[in-house]
């Protein structure tokens, strides 16, 4: 059984980087013009940002669209485009796999629980692996800027958090990639980008005190307590939220019947 699974999670990982590898460099290219775009919107008064304050900026968004702001409101683009590409590039290799040949791994597989639990945990050394290459595309910025390559926070940072808030976009990213998947596996595709979108436009806008929402922006996090935030349960609370998912999805696709013809395997 342990064997079995193995097996299936280094094929699902594998095709993976197979079927995402040109949108690899198109990521690392939309980091590298957040990285600019930060560096344009910097004040004069500020010196240089530090891999980590880049990271930050590329991942702050916004504030919530309120009647009692008087400032513009500025849709974060940035921080949508990157979201968006992340759980669109997560998404594409299991649906393509769950119509084609994934059927075919599906029946020969030991049980469907197998099945499901390899496709959730690729999809989230996906989600790892775009962050680390976008991490790295930072500190290829900072490298031929003449940045501050070095993972300290300084004093003037708007942002003063812990180098762990890095982890907080990809803890988002990982619960509406899951949550998207599901919808794609049990409804269709186009579903599940609908899901996608929506929850990135309800997050740009809305002002709601919950941790899905709070820590999804990196400029929202302190809005959860008036002494500030902790990184480690924003992250904590995004792994649990993706496990309930993984296992709820899980009992619903051993419950129905979502391959006609296929014949059932023991669960």
């Amino acid at each position: 059984m342990k064997n079995s699974f193995i097996r299936l999670l280094l094929r699902d990982i594998k095709n993976y980087i197979r079927t995402n590898r040109f949108f690899l460099i198109a990521e690392a290219a939309l980091f590298l013009i957040g990285c600019m775009i930060a560096d344009m919107q910097k004040p004069d008064s500020y010196g240089k940002y530090t891999t980590i304050q880049y990271y930050m900026q590329i991942f702050r968004g916004c504030y919530p669209f309120t009647d009692a702001r008087t400032e513009v409101f500025q849709v974060p683009l940035t921080w949508f485009t990157l979201m968006y590409f992340c759980i669109y590039t997560a998404l594409l290799y299991p649906i393509r796999d769950a119509s084609g040949a994934g059927i075919h791994v599906l029946l020969r597989a030991k049980s469907r629980a197998l099945w499901w639990f390899s496709k959730c945990l690729a999809l989230t050394v996906w989600n790892l692996l775009y962050f680390a290459v976008g991490f790295c595309s930072v500190c290829v910025f900072c490298f031929f800027t003449n940045g501050l390559s070095c993972f300290t926070i300084l004093p003037y940072d708007v942002l003063p958090c812990d180098a762990l808030t890095c982890l907080l976009p990809f803890g988002f990213a990982l619960a509406i990639s899951l949550l998207a998947f599901c919808l794609c596996i049990f409804c269709s595709f186009v579903w599940g980008q609908v899901f996608a979108i929506s929850c990135l436009v309800a997050v740009s806008f809305t002002e709601f005190p919950s941790p899905f929402l709070c820590y999804a922006m990196l400029i929202r996090c302190r809005a959860m307590s008036p002494a500030g935030f902790d990184e480690r349960a924003g992250l904590l609370f995004y792994l649990i939220f993706a496990g309930i998912v993984c296992f709820i999805g899980m009992f619903l696709f051993l419950q129905l019947d979502l391959f006609p013809g296929l014949q059932r395997r023991p669960q």
